[in-house]
């Protein structure tokens, strides 16, 4: 693999986290990254740094705070753990990120990769950071036909890596790695070997089948659960609520919603709220989730509070519209209806 630095040199991607690349930077940045594409998350991560610039910030922003800030990136409990780390980097070292990867995996929501990705691009350790870009990577290169989910596998790759990373560049070969898989060794579809600058080692290349290696895994159907969502309204307000604190979505808010068809009268006598009018039916929408897929319609109906103690008990509350943009984190999958608000 002795091109793929000047490859990198000359081709890699230039983004904001590689051109100050400091461990909160380059942490952040992982975390985003995770499940979600490149494009998207330049934006959140400007937004984010320009909010809470450093890791004492974070530590002691508010958590309604650093929710919206990650509002449309999914996976809340990454920011949350992001918020404890920070908390623990101020408490426990003396507010310095810890440098080797052994020691940022006692962070919390810092697994093998994110420790070897920031350990080596912000602190120069070399240490592989393997993750599907590299898995796949590695499986045509040494035409490995074994699932990349089989722990063995992960562990087969980050030895072969481990043996070829250079040490006076091991954050820049990392990298390179990662654009290659991105952008070259294409997961979905023909990778580009005619610009891959490996493609003289590659095993699966030169036996021409890259396109069958990795072998797919066979992935198991998503549960679906029907819900029905209320935009209720109440003047200028919009009535909310929030989530549990375990689970889907925790303690994030949400428009009420049921499982099933709603039977809006028996929701708004429960709650204490009187209709004005009719309910209006919404268009469905759909989310999905990793395991899990919403299928929703939709109910918009304004109200007024006849009772409030019942209404507080169920967890309800009244919201201004304009705080839906500055104060409250409001899931994507209730994108389809915050639009009609």
């Amino acid at each position: 693999m002795s091109g793929l630095l000047s490859w990198y040199d000359e081709n890699r991607r230039i983004l904001p986290w590689r051109e100050d690349p400091t461990p909160y930077h380059v942490w952040l940045s992982e975390i985003m990254l995770q499940q979600t594409r490149v494009e998207a998350v330049i934006g959140y991560y400007n937004r984010f740094l320009a909010a809470l610039p450093t890791i004492r910030d974070l530590a002691l922003a508010d958590e309604d705070v650093y929710l919206k800030l990650w509002e449309g990136l999914g996976y809340y409990s990454r920011v949350r753990n992001l918020h404890r780390a920070a908390v623990m980097i101020e408490d426990d070292y003396g507010g310095v990120m810890p440098g080797k990867s052994r020691e940022l995996l006692a962070l919390p929501g810092i697994g093998p990769y994110t420790a070897a990705a920031i350990a080596s691009i912000a602190f120069g350790e070399a240490v592989p950071a393997v993750d599907g870009n590299l898995l796949r990577v590695y499986a045509r290169q040494t035409l490995c036909k074994a699932s990349l989910k089989d722990p063995k596998t992960k562990k087969e790759a980050t030895s072969w890596y481990q043996e070829r990373i250079p040490k006076d560049r091991p954050g820049a070969w990392n990298q390179a790695l990662m654009d290659l898989g991105a952008t070259i060794c294409l997961p979905n579809g023909a990778p580009h070997c005619d610009l891959c600058p490996v493609s003289d080692t590659c095993r699966a290349h030169l036996a021409g089948c890259e396109e069958s290696v990795p072998v797919p895994d066979v992935k198991k159907p998503r549960r679906v659960e029907n819900r029905t969502v209320l935009i209720l309204t109440c003047g200028e307000y919009v009535v909310l609520k929030k989530r549990p604190e375990k689970g889907l979505l925790a303690g994030l808010y949400e428009f009420p919603n049921i499982e099933g068809s709603s039977d809006l009268k028996t929701f708004l006598d429960a709650a204490g709220l009187c209709p004005v009018f009719a309910g209006i039916p919404l268009p469905a929408a759909k989310h999905v989730f990793t395991h899990i897929e919403w299928h929703m319609t939709g109910i918009q109906c304004e109200v007024r509070v006849q009772d409030t103690e019942r209404f507080e008990d169920t967890g309800c509350f009244l919201a201004g519209r304009t705080e839906l943009d500055s104060t409250y984190s409001i899931p994507s999958a209730f994108s389809s209806y915050r639009r009609l608000v």
